[in-house]
């Protein structure tokens, strides 16, 4: 299905990101842009100000509490992948 770890990390941080909006649970640029951060995809640039950034906005301990609480959403509701022709559209997470 994904060509690439950057495609699919995309996939799953687009997700994260419609829960969110979904719930009405504001996330910050930081907190979006760090979503993708991985220091072992290739395709990732990383930009260390980021770290420092969201350091300043939210401690680690409640951003993974956020990030998990959605991931758990997630897998609570039905979502809607991207679009593949002769599959169905709506599922349920496998946990």
């Amino acid at each position: 299905m994904f060509t690439s770890q950057g495609q699919a990390k995309r996939f799953f941080v687009d997700r994260i990101v419609a829960q969110a909006a979904t719930d009405g649970i504001p996330l910050s640029e930081a907190e979006r842009q760090m979503l993708g951060f991985s220091e072992s995809d290739p395709e990732y640039v990383v930009d260390p100000a980021l770290v420092d950034r969201l350091e300043r906005e939210i401690s680690d301990d409640d951003y993974e509490a956020k990030v998990a609480n959605l991931i758990n959403e997630l897998g609570s509701t039905t979502w809607n992948p991207i679009p593949t022709p002769g599959r169905p559209t709506a599922r349920r997470w496998p946990f």
